[in-house]
């Protein structure tokens, strides 16, 4: 931190100045002003965090200098200093929005607290900034995963709110409104090796789809993923126009024919280019983006496996729609975030919902078949496997007696019978691994506590002890508050005060030793912070031992 001092009385100024240890506060520099108008020359030459003003100054005021300085910075944090007990200075010393108010002559003790606390402040700010700083940067150099990511989850059938929806796709910058009609075009590499490992296989990838921009770029806008089945998935809409409804038929086949001609192009780029063979399905049917993403993706994988099949370099061109009731499926079992994915993030709430709602499928269409029983039986118990194995246990350990059914082909006849075994082991399951994330949770507690009775006389900061522990400092704020109910500031400032009243016991202990092993800086801050605590000052309750 930078701090400026400025007062017409130099004896003022240097004093302040030169007889604080700053450099214990954080303080890095001190400059001198002894004007106002000498004070925002420094301004603007340095980069002031914290700036000590008279208020009666000749020429320009504190006041009136603070209001400069905040046409210059608003991040400048200002105190006013005053002889006099004006209330008038008050009430525009808080419009100003300073930092702090000191009566003169300045108690140094006060005037050390005032700057810590600004110093903390500052910290804060910092810190947010860093995070939020760092954050921004994370997110551009994630984009394109981002938005490959989202698509996915749309394809996926993923329930997102319209509006949040269009709050992504701005804030990843999509060349897509939520209001556009698109149609999609997949596109299959026909010449698989298994030779090639994971690295080559990225690097073709993006290949093509820096191919495919670069072929469509003059008429379309594409947005793609990759599927679950390897194939690159392509949105496309019109370019450089907003298309809020759908085409009559005479402009549909302009575009018709210009996606052919492209998809064309593709083909032989890719081929000339990279060796490679491609097989395309353009669905030519342009649907609202927020709303039918999924029948369009299933068009376009059902035209795969009609039209194209083992045909290489092949282009298919469907516009019907696929039949996506599958009837004759189980679908709440597979639908994303899947059973696994909820338990293994600890939400054990959309956990239950989620087998709610299989059993209700199941007791609506699939009540009196065997076979869909053993199919949800066999599914779940894999999830339930699964999540107990990746805890370091084997599942049948776990939940006693309820693992024999885990020994039988065919464990249950009945819905019911199915239903009441899942939940009971469910409940199991999340009965044990919560006992564990609070023992856990216990555990840091205790190495936070340990951390601060160790350090007094130094850093327990919430960075330093975030650090020890290997967890975020917001993280770890907020655990220890749900687990202890106080904050670490609290516990910090307890463990002090209590080490302080031990120490006060010893009759032969100096003031300013005890200060120095409990990690203040100055004798006058301690005996100020003991006396807000304790409503006495250390040398009053020595007294009175």
């Amino acid at each position: 931190m930078q701090l400026l001092i400025v007062d017409d009385h130099p004896g003022q100024v240097d004093s302040m100045a030169l007889t604080i240890p700053w450099m214990d506060y954080g303080v890095e520099a001190v400059y001198k002003a002894y004007s106002a108008n000498e004070a925002l020359e420094t301004i603007k030459k340095q980069d002031i965090d914290i700036m000590i003003t008279d208020i009666r100054m000749p020429g320009m005021n504190g006041l009136e200098l603070i209001h400069s300085v905040r046409m210059i910075s608003e991040k400048i944090r200002c105190v006013l200093m005053s002889g006099f007990s004006d209330f008038e200075y008050a009430k525009q010393a808080i419009q100003y929005k300073t930092a702090g108010y000191l009566m003169k002559p300045v108690d140094t003790a006060e005037l050390i607290a005032l700057i810590e606390q600004i110093r903390n402040e500052l910290r804060e700010e910092w810190n947010v900034k860093e995070v939020y700083h760092n954050a921004m940067y994370t997110l551009r150099e994630n984009i394109p995963f981002l938005r490959s990511q989202l698509l996915m989850e749309l394809l996926q059938g993923r329930p997102i709110k319209h509006s949040v929806l269009c709050k992504k796709m701005k804030a990843l910058e999509l060349p897509f409104e939520c209001e556009d009609y698109v149609c999609m075009m997949v596109i299959r590499m026909d010449e698989e090796s298994a030779a090639e490992d994971e690295a080559q296989l990225s690097l073709l990838e993006y290949a093509i789809t820096n191919m495919a921009e670069e072929v469509f770029i003059e008429t379309f806008n594409l947005w793609y993923c990759k599927d679950v089945n390897g194939h690159l998935v392509f949105l496309v809409s019109l370019k450089n126009e907003q298309l809020y409804k759908p085409l009559h038929e005479q402009t549909n086949e302009q575009y018709r024919l210009q996606l052919k001609a492209d998809v064309e192009e593709l083909q032989k780029k890719t081929r000339t280019y990279l060796k490679r063979k491609v097989s395309v399905v353009l669905v030519n049917r342009w649907v609202p983006l927020s709303e039918q993403i999924v029948p369009l993706y299933h068009s376009a994988i059902a035209g795969i496996r009609k039209h194209i099949g083992n045909e290489q370099q092949f282009v298919a061109i469907v516009s019907e729609t696929a039949e996506t009731t599958r009837m004759g499926s189980l679908q709440t079992l597979y639908e994303p975030p899947l059973l696994q994915h909820l338990m293994e993030t600890g939400r054990w709430d959309i956990a239950e919902e989620r087998l709610e709602l299989v059993f209700m499928e199941l007791s609506a269409k699939w009540r009196e078949s065997p076979e869909y029983l053993s199919e949800a039986f066999f599914f779940i118990t894999g999830t339930f496997m699964r999540i107990s194995h990746k805890n370091g246990k084997q599942l049948q350990t776990m939940i006693g007696d309820y693992g024999k059914k885990l020994q039988q082909n065919r464990p249950f006849c009945s819905l019911n019978q199915l239903r009441d075994w899942v939940f009971h082991v469910f409940h199991l399951l999340q009965m044990e691994l919560q006992k564990e994330q609070n023992d856990s949770k216990m555990t840091v507690i205790e190495r936070i506590q340990a951390y601060i009775e160790k350090h007094m006389d130094g850093d327990a900061s919430l960075q330093a002890i975030a650090d020890h522990v290997a967890l975020h400092p917001a993280y770890l704020s907020k655990v220890y508050k749900v687990e202890t109910g106080m904050g670490i500031s609290e516990y910090v400032m307890k463990v002090k005060m209590e080490k302080a009243v031990e120490l006060l016991q010893n009759k032969k202990e100096k003031i300013y030793n005890i200060a120095r092993q409990l990690g203040y800086q100055t004798p006058h801050y301690f005996i100020r912070v003991f006396k807000k605590y304790y409503g006495v000052t250390p040398q009053e309750f020595k007294l009175s031992q």
